[in-house]
């Protein structure tokens, strides 16, 4: 969170580009690999990132599942879209069970639509923690925090 308490849109974008670039490992998709900062970061707008962007726009959908208001999750999403007008966006809004169960059910059946999952409880997040389901974004600003 910013140091002023408050949150912008540029921080969610920031956090945004991240999660695209964090695929979600253990339940991920074969063909995801996790990954591993092995270049330079990418000024992308006014942040760097070592998401790959262009693979993000060549695949050319961010879906987000959220348990926020309608008009939140809309804002943030038209924000990104303006940003990234290539990376058509789309979200699936319900309460942080039915997302857990929708996530957990599509991992089952070999399906991989989400890009980005908030849930608002701890207990499914520590869940799906244990699961191996959360990828690993290492940011170019990393090794400014302490371990």
């Amino acid at each position: 969170m910013p140091a002023n308490g408050k949150i912008t849109r540029r921080s969610l974008l920031k956090a945004g580009t991240a999660l695209v670039a964090a695929p979600i490992v253990g339940l991920a998709a074969p063909r995801v690999l996790a990954q591993t900062p092995a270049r330079s970061p990418t000024k992308v707008l006014d942040f760097l990132t070592y998401a790959d962007v262009a693979r993000a726009e060549q695949e050319g959908q961010l879906v987000f599942y959220c348990h926020e208001n309608e008009a939140g999750t809309a804002a943030i999403m038209e924000g990104f879209g303006k940003d990234f007008p290539k990376i058509k966006t789309a979200y699936v809004r319900s309460q942080t069970g039915a997302l857990y169960n929708k996530i957990l059910s599509e991992r089952s059946a070999g399906r991989f639509d989400v890009d980005i999952l908030q849930l608002s409880d701890i207990a499914p997040a520590l869940d799906f923690q244990k699961r191996g389901g959360y990828g690993t974004y290492v940011a170019p600003e990393t090794d400014a925090y302490k371990p």
